[in-house]
């Protein structure tokens, strides 16, 4: 008899094993195609995108497993530190192993921090344990329904793997696309990417002495994605609370809700400033051990740079998930580099000079002197220092020195290295327009692209900084955050398709309300436009990710006119782009391909190679070969500086 009972229950697989293999795995593809069927998308594509990102089962699995560990190894530390360390005999004796022993009582503080910390990681393995069901599932999810292996995951494009999740049946909408999967994982981000884009709440301060400063660091940013997000949606779904959305349209339900969000800022700064003691702790052994390691083995990384939190906020475009915006910050970051090495200190790299002969000439008599004689370095002591001390010392200072005196081979050309920055970051104010050679400009992308070092500080000042932000700075932005998003919110039934959610307009492409014509768009929003044209150049770059997205009407007009722009001007795209092109008729899908394969070959770069691109003054134009450098052809302030964008390049033309 071939019958058999089957239990469908959600997240569950109970099942009577039948005669027929082919019947068990029947019932096993029905129960997958009722377990996939999501009403809420946003935790399950989110889950769907980490899984590829992590490159598979085992590797996200090992990942939070090794997290764990590592909590649990600083907080061993710290506790150590706190209670099984004497550190008068430590510095005054020469016997470590009397400085080092287990004292009775132990400390409070001792006790207070491996309460709090034993139940924080007890939590964390809780979180883990609760996270493997869902991970199997995602994991099914790839291996059944998208027919996806690990292995392939460590290779393939997300692109492909966002088409299987469209041909795969989720019951969300009618038709779901690209941009309702990027809305899904970035739906909180995009909205945060609007808010520094429009400069809701300023996250730079000026202080006397130490001039600009930024304020945001990465607990700064999870407590107010916690906070703003919490009172603004629903827990866990993908809409704005009932409240907010009928503060749309009554001020009373508004001033109700700016008042929540200024007391949730105050509530949880002072929670924050309760535990700040404990979590400084944590966060100086976590950075003494990280940097530590890194200088260590690197003593150079005391002058690396990192792209600032800041930065990466800025610099980010709407819908652009992470590996995407990774892409393009690790190929600014070679010319970055080189954009600050023309600034150099020569105050400051005379002195280095100084201090690298002194430092290493004692290297090389040390090492002189340890080859003659090997016991030299371990047994004979020079002011109470042996030959090792002095090697290691020696060898950070004479590392550290290097790092400040400038190539003798660099070449100062800052406006052409700021162009190849700018072609990935994507960034170009037009305050720094011809004055990328001046101190004023390399100030500003001082705070963008900042040392290591002072990235670290920042994030063990902000223990102690970001509760008073919280506490006395955030509740005076609560009105301006509340009428953002009240005023930059896409209602689904309204402006967009039921089953996406409420969505960031900008995110959503709403050249209605927030486009610009000095970019691309068919009209301008006047204030509701994004800055530096953020939206139209995220819309052109996601049009190149996504080839087979279909774009809006608004969108086909904006495609349209810079296909025509390209169209008549071949010379700005490289040779193979024509051929394509011209293939493709300059067809809408065409256009995109035009817009993604545009390229400046490095030794054909001009001292203004952006000016096309990132609407420099064209007055300065010195084009040989004129080119707009991929994939940021978004960015063009086209429509506006059109004519005289021609007439200039067409003079250089003539030059050349």
């Amino acid at each position: 008899e071939r019958a058999g009972k089957v239990g469908m229950a959600e997240g569950t697989r109970e099942y009577v094993l039948l005669h027929s293999g082919d019947d068990v795995q029947l019932l096993e593809e029905k129960h997958l195609e009722q377990r996939f069927k999501k009403a809420d998308l946003d935790g399950f594509l989110v889950r769907v995108y980490n899984y590829y990102r992590g490159k598979g089962f085992l590797c996200v699995l090992l990942a939070q497993i090794f997290n764990i560990g590592l909590v649990l190894w600083v907080s061993l530390v710290v506790a150590f530190a706190l209670s099984f360390v004497n550190y008068s005999k430590l510095f005054s004796e020469d016997n470590v192993e009397d400085a080092i022993r287990i004292r009775f009582p132990l400390n409070p503080i001792f006790w207070i921090f491996v309460i709090v910390m034993g139940a924080f990681i007890l939590w964390q393995i809780a979180r883990f344990v609760v996270s493997i069901p869902a991970l199997v599932e995602v994991r099914d999810f790839y291996h059944r329904r998208l027919h996806i292996s690990d292995e392939q995951i460590q290779t393939m494009r997300w692109v492909d793997v966002v088409k299987e999740i469209i041909r795969a049946d989720l019951n969300v909408k009618k038709s779901l696309t690209e941009l309702d999967v990027a809305h899904a994982i970035m739906r909180r981000e995009n909205y945060f990417i609007a808010m520094v884009n429009k400069k809701v709440v300023p996250l730079t301060v000026h202080l006397p002495v130490l001039g600009e400063c930024v304020l945001l660091s990465r607990m700064l940013e999870f407590w107010l994605f916690r906070i703003v997000f919490e009172v603004m949606f629903n827990k866990g779904e993908k809409q704005l609370r009932v409240e907010a959305i009928e503060a749309r349209s009554n001020e009373m339900h508004r001033r109700r809700l700016v008042r929540e969000l200024q007391r949730q800022f105050r509530f949880w700064g002072i929670f924050l400033a309760v535990c700040s003691p404990f979590i400084f702790l944590f966060v100086l052994a976590y950075t003494v051990i990280r940097f530590g390691e890194e200088v260590k083995s690197s003593p150079s990384a005391l002058s690396a740079r990192q792209w600032s939190l800041l930065a990466r906020w800025r610099f980010r475009e709407f819908n652009e998930l992470p590996h995407f915006f990774q892409q393009r910050l690790g190929l600014a970051f070679k010319p970055s580099e080189e954009y600050v090495e023309q600034f150099p200190s020569n105050v400051l790299a005379t002195v280095a000079r100084f201090i690298l002969f002194l430092a290493g000439s004692v290297l090389v008599v040390v090492l002189v002197l340890s080859f003659l004689d090997p016991d030299l370095l371990v047994q004979t002591e020079l002011f109470g220092r042996t030959g090792v001390w002095y090697i290691g010392v020696c060898g950070v200072v004479v590392a550290a020195c290097r790092a400040l005196i400038p190539d003798a081979n660099c070449v100062f050309q800052p406006e052409a290295i700021m162009g190849r920055v700018a072609t990935h970051t994507h960034y170009m104010p037009r305050a720094w327009i011809d004055l990328c050679h001046d101190y004023s400009v390399y100030n500003d992308f001082d705070i963008l692209f900042e040392y290591r070092a002072l990235a670290f500080l920042r994030e063990i000042a902000s223990v102690a900084v970001a509760p008073f932000i919280l506490i006395v700075y955030m509740p005076s932005f609560a009105a301006d955050i509340v009428s953002f998003f009240l005023a930059c919110t896409d209602v689904a039934g309204e402006d967009v398709e039921e089953g996406v959610g409420h969505v960031c307009s900008f995110a959503n492409f709403s050249f209605m309300k927030h486009g610009s014509a000095e970019y691309g768009a068919p009209r301008s929003a006047g204030v509701g436009q994004s800055l530096h044209g953020k939206m139209e150049q995220s819309f052109v770059n996601f049009k190149a990710a996504y080839p087979g997205w279909s774009v809006p009407k608004d969108g086909e007009q904006l495609l349209l006119e810079l296909s025509s722009f390209l169209r008549h001007h071949p010379y700005l795209v490289r040779p193979r782009a024509r051929r394509d092109t011209a293939a493709a008729h300059m067809t809408r899908s065409g256009a995109a391909a035009a817009s993604s394969s545009a390229y400046v070959h490095p030794e054909d770069r001009p001292i203004h190679e952006t000016d096309l691109l990132l609407e420099l003054d064209p007055a300065d134009l010195s084009l040989v070969r004129p080119a707009l450098p991929c994939p940021s052809i978004g960015s063009i302030g086209y429509q506006a500086h059109r004519e005289r964008v021609c007439v200039r390049v067409e003079r250089c033309r003539v030059k050349e």
